[in-house]
């Protein structure tokens, strides 16, 4: 225990002298360093020989009392066999205990001053110890071997008497063979180390040889133990290997649970790696065989090795992710990504022959990896951040115990308490420190997410303030807006009103002084024809003028007076006015009515349609061709089309001539603001018809005006005193 302590306290010292002087290096400028370099030489001497100090203080074994037997006394519970033994290697793994115990083969065994570690071998080896009984002991002793990973495990003892007759009834050996590859059934304890019982006659001194051969590690602790001793040991060991396991796989689990909810990769490899360390010292301390006797030898060697391999592969992707080695390190990322690559090779060969040779070189390049990975990170991280401190106290922890551990696992460094401890010490110092480290980024990222919320917080109310005035100041523009228009609707109601007095009173005159004229011309006078076109002429005025007026006024929300009328007589007083208005165009006017169809409708409404529907024909048509006016009933309706003949028929859109405002490309030189067929179609809606538009193969454009017909003939005489009773015709009207 003392030289674990100065062992401990040294490399403390050691580790800490070399980071003041190298923060100190990283302050200075140029002209200083040189002008300090003797003293910086001077310290780094004195700091690399503390270091030195520590790291033979580690590899020295524990200042065991050597002597050649041990004398079983009672005095001591246990007693240890370091520097007790002698040993020797078995390179073919050939000799049987008859070669080992014959004199020729004595000068073959070398004194051991610790306890056995040879490393990643192939080889077996032979260890020997003699052991004394004294005349008055009582007490039973047993021989506890470990660790408990070691494959095989042979041992033989013989007493050492002047007179061997008296063991005549016995075998001159007593062969005891366990080890992790042979059923924990045929183990005399299920204890997590190896307990054999010693057999013990007073005053006889026994000779004791023991064969290893494993696959992992070679190295064999021991010790002499009594019935307490046992006790002690198996306690301690299961309580203090079971609070570590559980805290690594309960930790494990929580970091992938963690890692689940944050998407966090860190996390995700921190609780692989606290996993493969609980589930290697499960098969490495001994646990397995107390768990499961009968199936602990065959899992064994894969629990141990496949969980070391994990360790290196999460160790090599925390450093991956921290270290940011794809971007920043491209050369570490290759060196990371080997190391994983060997590390998955192990894994699955793990309890195999070929386990034994990859190990030793990933573990080679792990004694590399985290004295590197240390300083890489030493250069680079902040040391103001709480997260990053702890991260670098991780991986300067890591260096310094994963070191000594390689160190010992390839039989460099002996194997003493200390060392055979320091991995899951070391695990240990990482659980708390990287729980810390990472417990500081999650209250970083807290702060910042909570820095980020309080800041969009203000902005947003920020924007809701400038929204608000701005909604402000456009519910008021809004109010000025309507209340302009509110004013400008006004005056034009009180313009429509005065227009409409206005224009009515000289019509008025006008039509009234056409009356009298009419009264006082002679019948035979020739002008007489004249004043009937002219009041025809002033009643369309009138009628055109009515329509505008409630057009301003309804917004072309249209609706009709509706009234049972003759549809004949309404059609041929509807077009032989448009054969009075338009006396000089081209019309063709064709009404196959019956007499007695009767329909409801508005007749000032149709009238509008169908003078539109000629005036539009007269304005688009060829030059000097004809328009047909067409009235006929179809079954149940009365449809209604005036046809006309058209220049370059391709160039006009028939869907868009139905929409308010729209002119044909034909319109060019031609009055009208595109209202025409949009009203028309408004008209045929309130009527409950149909109104449609082609072009036929012969360049004609028709429009098709269809309405609803009555069962009944009942006709009601219409508002318009002027529809006479007309016949069919189908006179040619020519200009």
């Amino acid at each position: 225990m003392i030289t674990i302590s100065i062992t401990v306290f040294s490399f403390i010292t050691a580790f800490r002298s070399y980071f003041v002087v190298y923060f100190n290096l990283t302050e200075l400028h140029d002209s200083v360093f040189f002008s300090h370099f003797s003293q910086v030489i001077t310290a780094t001497i004195r700091h690399t020989l503390k270091l030195l100090c520590a790291v033979l203080l580690c590899i020295a074994p524990d200042l065991y009392a050597k002597n050649p037997i041990i004398y079983l006394d009672g005095t001591q519970d246990s007693i240890s066999l370091a520097g007790h033994m002698k040993w020797r290697t078995d390179n073919k793994a050939s000799l049987t205990i008859q070669d080992i115990s014959s004199v020729s083969e004595a000068h073959h065994f070398k004194d051991l001053a610790a306890f056995l570690n040879l490393g990643y071998t192939n080889k077996a080896s032979w260890v020997t110890f003699n052991y004394k009984t004294p005349d008055n002991s009582q007490d039973d002793y047993y021989l506890l071997l470990s660790p408990y990973i070691l494959n095989k495990v042979d041992v033989y003892i013989r007493p050492l008497a002047d007179n061997f007759s008296v063991y005549t009834d016995q075998p001159a050996w007593q062969t005891f063979n366990t080890g992790d590859h042979r059923a924990s059934g045929n183990r005399p304890y299920l204890t997590p180390e190896m307990i054999i019982p010693l057999p013990r006659i007073q005053s006889t001194e026994y000779q004791v040889f023991i064969r290893t051969q494993t696959t992992s590690s070679h190295n064999l602790r021991g010790w002499i133990v009594t019935e307490k001793g046992v006790i002690n040991s198996s306690a301690s060991t299961l309580i203090w290997v079971s609070a570590f396991i559980a805290c690594t796989l309960i930790l494990g689990t929580i970091a992938l649970l963690q890692a689940a909810r944050l998407n966090s990769g860190i996390q995700l490899w921190y609780g692989l790696y606290l996993f493969s360390e609980g589930l290697s010292q499960i098969g490495a301390q001994g646990i397995l065989p107390v768990i499961i006797p009968e199936y602990a030898h065959y899992i064994s060697d894969w629990l141990t090795g496949g969980a070391s391999a994990l360790a290196y592969i999460s160790m090599s992707s925390i450093i991956i992710l921290v270290l940011n080695t794809r971007q920043e390190h491209p050369w570490l990322h290759k060196y990371l990504l080997l190391i994983i690559t060997i590390g998955l090779a192990t894994l699955l060969l793990a309890g195999t022959a070929y386990y034994n040779q990859l190990i030793p070189w990933m573990a080679r390049l792990g004694l590399i990896l985290m004295p590197l990975t240390t300083l890489i990170y030493y250069q680079k991280f902040n040391r103001t951040d709480s997260a990053q401190r702890l991260f670098f106290l991780f991986f300067a922890s890591c260096t310094l115990v994963v070191f000594v551990h390689i160190l010992r696992l390839l039989g460099i460094v002996p194997i003493n308490t200390l060392t055979n401890a320091s991995i899951m010490i070391n695990t240990v110092v990482h659980m708390i420190l990287l729980n810390m480290a990472l417990s500081e980024k999650l209250l970083q990222a807290e702060q910042q997410a909570r820095t980020a919320a309080e800041e969009s917080e203000a902005k947003a109310i920020t924007l809701a303030n400038e929204m608000t005035h701005e909604l402000r100041q456009s519910k008021q523009q809004l109010e000025s807006s309507l209340e302009k228009e509110q004013n400008t609707l006004q005056e034009q109601n009180r313009f429509i009103d005065m227009i409409s007095h206005e224009y009515r009173t000289p019509l008025a005159i006008i039509k009234t002084n056409l009356d009298i004229l009419e009264l006082k011309s002679q019948p035979d006078w020739y002008g007489a024809n004249h004043l009937k076109t002219m009041a025809q002429a002033i009643l369309r005025l009138q009628e055109i003028f009515n329509t505008e007026l409630n057009k301003g006024k309804w917004h072309y929300d249209i609706n009709p007076d509706m009234a049972r009328l003759n549809a004949r007589n309404m059609t041929d007083s509807i077009l032989s006015d448009a054969r009075m208005l338009w006396s000089n165009a081209p019309l063709i006017i064709n009404n196959q009515l019956p007499g007695q169809a009767v329909m409801q409708a508005d007749p000032a409404l149709i009238k509008t349609v169908i003078f539109n529907l000629v005036d539009n024909a007269l304005k688009y048509s060829v030059k000097d061709s004809h328009i047909y006016c067409q009235a006929e009933q179809r079954g149940k309706d009365c449809v209604i089309k005036i046809i006309n003949a058209i220049s370059a028929p391709d160039e006009l859109d028939l869907t868009a001539l139905r929409k308010k405002y729209y002119r044909g490309g034909n319109s060019s030189g031609t009055t009208g603001l595109g209202m025409g067929l949009y009203l028309i179609s408004q008209i045929i809606e309130q009527h409950q018809g149909c109104f449609e538009i082609h072009i036929s193969n012969q360049a004609e454009f028709i429009v098709s005006v269809t309405l609803p017909m009555l069962q009944e003939q009942i006709c009601t005489p219409s508002r318009n005193k002027s529809f006479p009773d007309q016949k069919q015709s189908s006179t040619p009207v020519d200009g």
